[in-house]
Formats: structure tokens, sequence, C-alpha cells
């Protein structure tokens, strides 16, 4: 339950940050403090449950739910890797290399997506 509550913080701290994109501070403070939000319920999930024994497990289970366990993981995953993404392009714009904004952004919708895809299938492999 209360992972459930801190995603939902998250993605509205993502959504609130996107929202203030033209005030680049404001953008840069929900957008990290998100990113810190979502390693600290990484690491919360990793400490409580062992999630990751867990899943190397249940990955290779043939009963049901396994190709949804993957999907999240890999969501998960790439969600991870667009977050180091996000802060370096984020980071090299603020200072001022104008390039990487298009790259910035167009990174930006790929997280976002794997973002929501990873809130959503979260529901299911919790149950599961």
């Amino acid at each position: 339950m209360i992972y459930s509550i801190l995603s939902s913080v998250a993605i509205l701290l993502l959504f609130v940050g996107w929202l203030n994109r033209k005030k680049i501070r404001t953008h840069m403070a929900f957008m990290s403090t998100a990113f810190v939000l979502d390693i600290a319920i990484l690491l919360m999930v990793e400490l409580n449950k062992s999630a990751i024994l867990t899943t190397s497990k249940n990955l290779f289970n043939p009963q049901a739910g396994t190709a949804l366990l993957l999907f999240h993981v890999l969501v998960s995953v790439l969600m991870l890797v667009f977050y180091v993404m996000q802060l370096r392009t984020g980071y090299l714009a603020f200072q001022g290399v104008h390039q990487t904004v298009t790259f910035h952004r167009n990174v930006g919708m790929a997280f976002f997506t794997c973002r929501l895809l990873n809130y959503i299938t979260s529901f299911w492999v919790i149950t599961s």
C-alpha cells in the first residue's frame, strides 16, 4: 500500500514538473525529487521484499503472470536507463548545451511512457 502511494506521488511530481518545463529551476526541482523518490521506492522494495531475488525465481516459472512480470521488469529497467539519460541531458541543457534540449524532450516522452507502464503493471505484479 505504501509503495502505491509513494509511486502515485512520484507520478504527480513528474506531471507537475512537466507542467513547469518552461520554469527551469522549478522543473528541475520536481523532476529531481521524483527521481529520488523513485530510487527510494526501488530500494525499499528490494530491502523489504528481496524483489530481485523473488523476480529471478519467478521469471521463468511457467505459471500465468510471467509475461506480465517480464514486461514490468523490462519497462522498469528502461525507465531507469531513461532516468539517467534525462538527468544527463537535462544537466547539459541547463549548462547551455542547447543541442541536447530536443533529445531531452524526446527521451522524456519515452521515459514517461515507461514510468506509466511501470506504475500500471506494478498493481498487477504485486497481486500475482
